[in-house]
């Protein structure tokens, strides 16, 4: 058996067991909580405006005390609650240093896992710390999609969203051209019947960030885009910075897709460097979350900070 093939049957058992155990035992609360949260999914996919909140990049080790710039996953779980979202995008990273399932139960949850049933995560780097990412999978359970995927789609009002994995040296094929991931996106984008399209992943494609352009998602950007995708949302560089509509090619385009990096969840910042052509706005002085409202034919935006200064980035695009 390949490393690729153990691995996918690793994560398919842990997750298995972890949602047979739940499922198996819940308690009179756990389970008006689940009828509530199915209620509450049922409205989401018919309602005409939902509201997102994302962030990447979340909550420091078990011994990282918070400080000023650093830590400060609970200032943005309380934006979180604020908002009062239909659903939370976790854009990787969620968990410091490797993403165990210890660390997740003792830190994560303290903080974001109070949003645990509107959630949708994607891994990051640090999750694949831990083998096969088994502390995610096992953590966020059935959460995660279908058992041996990292990637998955759903819809939310009249949006389909994109639940893409871009640590692509640890997936079979790869994210490029003819991978399986790229192929599963592929036959979705050609059967859904949705007008308005939402990705996100770790490795932001385009950032005037540390790490900067993240070129293995070139050919999956390119496959959106011919599908006529309005959004992307990363994380991965600890900060914040909104694109204008850009091509596969890293240029501005009116068709192409706004990017949004959202690194700023709470655990540390990152130095900006120089902007990069595209880039429309870009903050690495506070933490704090990208709220979205989204609609039949449109949507807004409002990036809330930490700092005190309720409001920093805010606009609105069409969809569609």
């Amino acid at each position: 058996m390949s490393t690729n093939a153990a691995a996918s049957v690793a994560r398919l058992l842990i997750v298995t067991l972890t949602v047979f155990t739940l499922a198996a035992n819940p308690t009179p609360a756990q389970q008006s909580e689940g009828l509530a949260q199915e209620e509450k999914e049922t409205d989401q996919s018919t309602a005409s405006v939902v509201t997102v909140v994302a962030a990447g990049d979340i909550t420091c080790g078990a011994h990282e005390e918070t400080t000023e710039t650093a830590c400060r996953m609970g200032d943005t779980a309380e934006l979180v609650r604020m908002a009062d979202p239909d659903s939370v995008l976790v854009l990787g990273d969620a968990q410091y240093e490797k993403g165990t399932l210890d660390a997740f139960r003792e830190r994560y949850e303290e903080f974001w896992g109070r949003f645990l049933d509107i959630t949708h995560p994607v891994p990051g780097n640090h999750e694949y710390e831990t083998k096969d990412a088994a502390g995610y999978f096992a953590y966020f359970g059935g959460r995660t999609g279908e058992p041996d995927k990292s990637w998955y789609a759903f819809d939310l009002g009249a949006w389909r969203l994109y639940a893409i994995d871009s640590d692509c040296k640890f997936l079979e094929g790869g994210c490029g051209s003819g991978s399986p991931e790229y192929e599963w996106l592929r036959n979705d984008l050609e059967h859904t019947s949705t007008s308005c399209i939402l990705a996100y992943w770790h490795h932001p494609r385009f950032s005037s960030g540390r790490h900067g352009d993240e070129r293995k998602m070139a050919d999956i950007w390119q496959l959106l885009q011919e599908f006529g995708a309005d959004l992307v949302l990363s994380g991965h560089d600890h900060d914040y910075e909104r694109f204008v509509p850009m091509n596969s090619a890293g240029e501005p385009a009116a068709d192409g897709i706004r990017q949004f990096v959202v690194g700023t969840g709470g655990s540390t910042l990152y130095d900006l460097e120089d902007a990069r052509e595209g880039s429309a706005v870009s903050y690495d002085d506070t933490f704090g979350v990208l709220v979205l409202e989204l609609k039949e034919h449109d949507y807004d935006w409002r990036f809330l900070a930490t700092d005190g200064e309720a409001v920093r980035d805010e606009g609105e695009g069409e969809c569609g």
